[in-house]
C-alpha cells in the first residue's frame, strides 16, 4: 500500500522517496528546523495496520529521533494522535 502513497516531508524533499524504497542503506534526513515530519497521503481512504520506522543511532546520532508520533485522519486538518513512542 505504501506504493500508492504520496509522500511529503518537512525538508530535503528530493530524498523522500528513500523512505519507501525498502533499502536499509538509504535514508531520508531532515535538514530543516524542528519538528521534522513525514506525511503520507493516499488516493482513497484505507486502513493502515502498521507503521515501521528504522532508526540507526550508531550511524547518525545527531538525527535519531527521541520521540515519534503517528497521527491519522481524513485530511491534514483533522489529524488525531494514534500512537507515540
Amino acid at each position: 500500500m505504501a506504493s500508492e502513497a504520496h509522500i511529503t516531508v518537512s525538508s530535503a524533499g528530493n530524498l523522500a522517496g528513500r523512505l519507501l524504497d525498502k533499502k536499509p542503506d538509504t535514508f531520508w534526513q531532515s535538514d530543516g528546523s524542528r519538528p521534522h515530519w513525514i506525511n503520507l497521503m493516499f488516493p482513497r481512504q484505507i486502513r493502515v495496520h502498521g507503521v515501521s520506522l528504522f532508526c540507526d543511532f550508531f550511524k547518525d546520532r545527531s538525527f535519531t529521533p527521541k520521540r515519534v508520533s503517528v497521527r491519522g485522519g481524513g485530511s491534514v486538518g483533522d489529524l488525531r494522535l494514534l500512537s507515540e513512542a
